[in-house]
């Protein structure tokens, strides 16, 4: 399913849910990096992963700060889910007995392949190095 249908059912989903409009909007905005974090953690050593495994953290802290003050004002009963496989959702909200994905991009493909050069280039330094410290003259 292309990004746009996605985001358009998500959007139709949320408002036949009664999802406010503060929920959805930082759903949106948050669950791209929360989408990165998982792939970086997936695909990348944890060094290079590290600064986008933190800004995910970051925006389930935010998602989950909205979650909780949504249903506090609103009287209702939101939750989210976090994690899964990088290849489909990786934020999920709850609403009521309804389930369903937030639409979000991960690296694009050109990204990946400069994050893994880097991964590649700190790993044969770091193998480099363990040689030159198991080899001592």
């Amino acid at each position: 399913m292309s990004m746009a249908k996605w985001r358009r059912e998500f959007l139709v989903q949320c408002g036949r849910s009664g999802v406010p409009e503060a929920l959805r909007d930082r759903l949106l905005r948050d669950a791209p990096a929360i989408q990165r974090a998982a792939e970086a953690e997936c695909s990348l050593h944890e060094k290079i992963a590290a600064p986008f495994i933190r800004r995910g953290e970051a925006a389930e802290r935010r998602i989950l700060r909205t979650v909780a003050e949504c249903n506090a004002a609103n009287g209702t009963k939101f939750r989210t889910e976090f994690g899964g496989d990088p290849r489909g959702a990786t934020v999920k909200l709850h609403a009521g007995d309804r389930e369903f994905g937030v639409p979000a991009a991960g690296f694009t493909a050109s990204q990946m392949e400069r994050l893994e050069a880097a991964r590649d280039k700190f790993l044969r330094g770091s193998f480099a190095a363990r040689l030159a410290g198991a080899v001592r003259p």
